[in-house]
């Protein structure tokens, strides 16, 4: 018993690695983290390369970049605060450190006891350190550590060991010197820079390994062959791996999706009972060392029994209730169960098919691999009713025993929705202390600060005191969408994690809803999506297009749980820099703009809610609106939500999705002059459909400039139901933009 009680736990253990590993599926680490370090006196002409080195982690591998220039004075104290610091903040054991150096390196001379000590200058006299003393505390990370060094006897460093995965790539070995920039000979971090974008593009992973074999090689035209060593780690786990990294929550990871044809079932047999150390290592073998093509590895019974569970809410779901007098009450509208009945009854007839050992391996996959396809409809059926389902329901579902094991993504939207109903709201107040730097101003919007040691930012929404209901309605307003931003959510919603809110009135009255910024950004301030078209002039077609859909996606998962947004423009969408990135504004590089986040909430509400009939006639405004809410409007609903996806609603004037497929503001797009007033709707609707849908057709192709058109055409969306409404968006306007991502 006590051998069988132990196996469950050794399976436990590995299903729940798997699981958790998942969104990490196509990279071996979870963050990367890339320090460049050159001289700040430096005279070796390597400036160039270092920064063309930057872009190729930047842009091809996404990962966070730091170039670090030594100080010519206290130069040793201060590497090595830097490379501690460095390693503390960013050496969590599931992440990578890459450390680069590029400069003079020189052997021990005189009374140096140095085996590797760099300098900035060739001459001697210069500033000058000893790394073999800062190198350590790379060796005492708790993760994997990769280090480039390009300079003379770079093999010197080789010296140390780690209990970690720590590897050196070194531009030659301890006794050689290496061409400088300035020579005839091709440089050690050039051919570096080739090579590692020829074996991303062949084989998705760089190893170090790899580059050495390359750079060793007559072809690669360096003076010098390449030095390249393991200090440590569990040489059974393999090499340190560079990946293109992404967050799979992120759109772009989500944009990659594993064709459902390519499928292999393994069975695996082991030589002994397995003990915690062989569990280790084969989950490290499933994990982090599996290759980057595998799009995901489960237990096949572990996937049929999380099919059966959704099968099971999916019952709970189409049962009817009795009310107080015994009437018959569904959770679901008549169209509701019949479309919930036919996913449901699809799904119960593909697990109807026998998975035994009477079928061969390929046909019990193939079965599978439709009880999933089945599975996952449901789940998106479900997702996307959350909306039309009453509290107690959700409240029953949430503390029933499926919450153990059903889909977390809906776990998590079960409890936005909770969130978004319940009559009482968090009142509590948050303290936040604000960055000396930025004092406080009348019609501020967005203002830095911490809370408990975390960057934070606030976004202040302003009220009049003197209408005390209207006051009372936009406090509890904003309660509840801070409470709906502390809830747990994918990043999906591109929406920043909420810590609360404040309320200040030394200036003006304003509350203000706190977000924690995003580990990546808090050392920048981030523009504003109208800024930035503006003033990035040229934008890959590719970035402009994962921009598109990671908008959609965060509207679509809004509906999902029944908010809408109301203000969905480009004022109110924040795009912040790419890690330590600090180049030009006006450089498309510069920016995250494939991970857009979502603000502006103050005029948002669940469905439930009323809208305040607010008439106004200002054509600026109303430029930002669907038709049916010029002037006097009426009860906002879900399908001007969809039309907003084309509104890019600011004071310059725009249409989203369209403007950002040609990269260019409406005011520039219509051809009537800057100050050109629109009276109608219907003109302004007519002028979308006509020349600018054929100026998106050149510049974003047809099949993006006819997502964005039809957000844009009129049809019944008030006969429609919730989830066929998310359907029909998702199938017209997400898939093809995702396809044109492809």
């Amino acid at each position: 018993m006590a051998s069988k009680t132990s196996d469950d736990d050794h399976h436990k253990r590995i299903l729940t690695e798997l699981v958790s590993y998942h969104h990490f599926r196509h990279q071996r680490y979870a963050a990367v983290n890339v320090l460049l370090i050159s001289w700040e006196d430096d005279d070796t002409g390597s400036a160039t390369e270092i920064k063309q080195l930057q872009t190729l982690f930047q842009d091809s591998f996404n990962y966070t970049v730091d170039h670090y220039l030594i100080p010519s004075t206290k130069s040793q104290q201060l590497l090595n605060f830097k490379i501690s610091s460095f390693s503390l903040m960013f050496g969590s054991p599931d992440n990578l450190l890459v450390i680069y150096y590029g400069g003079h390196g020189g052997p021990r001379t005189g009374r140096s006891k140095s085996p590797c000590t760099w300098a900035a200058k060739n001459e001697a006299g210069g500033p000058s350190l000893d790394w073999s003393t800062i190198q350590p505390s790379l060796l005492n990370a708790d993760c994997d550590v990769a280090i480039i060094l390009d300079c003379c006897y770079a093999g010197q460093a080789a010296k140390s060991t780690s209990a970690q995965a720590i590897e050196l790539l070194a531009a030659t070995d301890k006794d050689q010197w290496v061409p400088s920039s300035t020579s005839n000979w091709r440089t050690f971090t050039g051919a570096l820079i080739e090579e590692m974008e020829q074996m991303l593009k062949r084989d998705e992973i760089v190893t170090l390994g790899g580059l050495a074999k390359y750079l060793s090689a007559t072809e690669a035209g360096i003076l010098r062959q390449p030095f390249h060593i393991s200090l440590g780690g569990d040489h059974t786990i393999g090499p340190i791996k560079l990946a293109q990294l992404c967050d799979s929550r992120d759109s772009r990871a989500q944009i990659r999706q594993a064709s459902p044809a390519v499928s292999l079932q393994l069975r695996l047999s082991f030589f002994q009972q397995l003990n915690s150390k062989s569990v280790s290592s084969l989950i490290r073998w499933m994990t982090r060392d599996s290759p980057t093509s595998i799009e995901n590895i489960q237990y096949a019974d572990q996937a049929l029994a999380e099919v059966n569970q959704t099968g099971q809410l999916c019952n709970q779901l189409l049962d009817v209730r009795s009310d107080a007098e015994g009437q018959l009450l569904p959770y679901l509208s008549e169209q509701g169960r019949a479309q919930g009945l036919a996913l449901f009854s699809h799904l119960r007839n593909a697990m109807s098919s026998p998975i035994s050992t009477n079928l061969t391996d390929i046909e019990a996959m193939q079965v599978i691999k439709i009880v999933k396809q089945s599975s996952q409809e449901l789940v998106i059926f479900i997702e996307d009713s959350l909306s039309n389902l009453n509290t107690s329901f959700l409240q029953a579902l949430e503390a029933d025993e499926l919450r153990k094991v059903v889909n977390p993504d809906l776990k998590e939207r079960i409890n936005m929705r909770l969130t978004l109903i319940a009559e009482d709201v968090p009142d509590q107040e948050t303290a936040i202390t604000f960055d000396a730097t930025q004092p406080p101003s009348a019609g501020q919007r967005l203002r830095k600060g911490s809370k408990n040691g975390r960057r934070v930012l606030v976004e202040y929404v302003y009220y009049d005191d003197r209408d005390e209901t209207l006051a009372v309605s936009r406090l509890r307003q904003v309660q509840r969408i801070s409470a709906l931003h502390t809830e747990a959510k994918s990043r999906a919603f591109h929406s920043m994690q909420g810590v609360g809110f404040l309320k200040e009135s030394l200036l003006q009255n304003r509350y203000g809803i706190v977000y924690q910024l995003p580990e990546e950004a808090t050392n920048h301030s981030p523009k504003y999506l109208s800024v930035l078209i503006s003033n990035v002039k040229t934008v890959p077609l590719e970035v402009r297009i994962r921009t598109a859909y990671a908008l959609c996606e965060a509207l679509l998962n809004l509906h999902s749980i029944g908010w809408y947004h109301k203000a969905i423009k480009s004022g109110n969408i924040l795009i912040f820099r790419q890690g330590c990135e600090m180049g030009s504004d006006g450089s498309s590089s510069t920016w995250a703009l494939h991970c857009p986040y979502l603000i502006g909430f103050d005029c948002s509400r669940p469905f439930e809610a009323k809208t305040l009939f607010t008439v106004d006639h200002a054509s600026s405004r109303n430029i930002y609106r669907h038709p049916d809410r010029w002037a006097f409007p009426k009860i906002f609903e879900r399908h001007h939500d969809i039309y907003a996806l084309i509104e890019l609603a600011d004071d310059l004037k725009g249409i989203l999705l369209m403007e950002v497929g040609c990269w260019n503001l409406l005011k520039k797009l219509h051809g009537k002059g800057e100050d050109y007033e629109f009276s109608h709707a219907e003109d302004l609707r007519d002028l979308l459909l006509g020349s600018i849908f054929d100026k998106t057709k050149h510049a974003a192709g047809t099949q993006f400039a006819s997502a964005a058109r039809f957000c844009l055409e009129r049809r019944q969306w008030s006969d429609l139901e919730d989830w066929q409404v998310q359907k029909i968006v998702r199938q017209k306007v997400l898939d093809p933009i995702r396809a044109c991502c492809s």
